[in-house]
């Protein structure tokens, strides 16, 4: 089989897994409501706190790599009408706009800019790129360690496993990031479960037809052991990284 047929042969299949991905992964019984407020370099005694049905919630904190995050779950359905913010010595409130700020999506992100005192809809720039990047780079580094640990060696079969990794890992992260609306640690496990199950179904017959070097089971093996290596890193990558 010529590349170009090759390289056909892994679009369709990616194709296919586009197709299957937003509605399997939204097939997670649902997380509540989700506000993340985003502050990048937090000092340790900064608290959030959101007026949510005339009482007062502090939010849950999580660290994420070089981002501190602060979490609102409202399972009322109320949104949150104020931040207040307070660190040191100071302290100020914040009003949130419903129209501006809520409603488009279940699980709402918004950064604080502690030296503005001020809340925007707006990230880094780049940063969701920037994090699948990362966490598809991580992913083929260990995947290619086992590929070579395997003993595959000719050029054709590295080309072959690049490109479908690409694809495969690009979306199941992409989706990871952008395509669920699930903030909580479980429900991301949940949908990573689910995510990869469909990648194996693509990895497994395309990396076994496409790619003829050791014997088809060797190739099988492979596959298992090189996707349960990666759910496992990318379990902890989703505690240790931002999403």
């Amino acid at each position: 089989m010529s590349l170009k047929k090759h390289v056909l042969f892994i679009v369709l299949c990616a194709v296919t897994l586009l197709t299957v991905l937003p509605r399997t992964a939204l097939a997670n019984s649902a997380a509540p409501p989700t506000l993340i407020v985003i502050v990048n370099t937090a000092p340790d005694d900064l608290i959030i706190e959101a007026d949510v049905d005339n009482r007062r919630e502090i939010a849950v904190k999580k660290m994420a790599a070089w981002e501190t995050h602060y979490a609102f779950y409202y399972y009322t359905g109320s949104i949150p009408s104020a931040l207040h913010v307070s660190t040191g010595n100071e302290s100020y409130t914040i009003s949130l706009d419903e129209s501006d700020m809520f409603g488009k999506r279940y699980e709402n992100t918004l950064t604080l800019d502690l030296a503005t005192r001020t809340l925007s809809e707006t990230t880094l720039p780049f940063r969701t790129a920037m994090l699948i990047a990362l966490r598809v780079v991580l992913t083929l580094l260990i995947e290619g360690a086992l590929f070579f640990a395997f003993g595959f060696r000719k050029k054709l079969s590295w080309v072959l496993f690049i490109i479908i990794n690409l694809i495969t890992q690009g979306l199941l992260n992409w989706q990871l990031s952008e395509g669920t609306v699930f903030d909580l640690a479980l429900y991301r496990m949940m949908t990573l479960i689910i995510l990869e199950v469909l990648v194996l179904s693509v990895e497994i017959p395309a990396l076994t037809v496409l790619i003829r070097e050791h014997k088809a089971g060797r190739r099988v093996l492979f596959v298992l052991t090189a996707n349960i290596t990666s759910f496992i890193a990318g379990g902890l990558m989703i505690t240790l990284l931002p999403i």
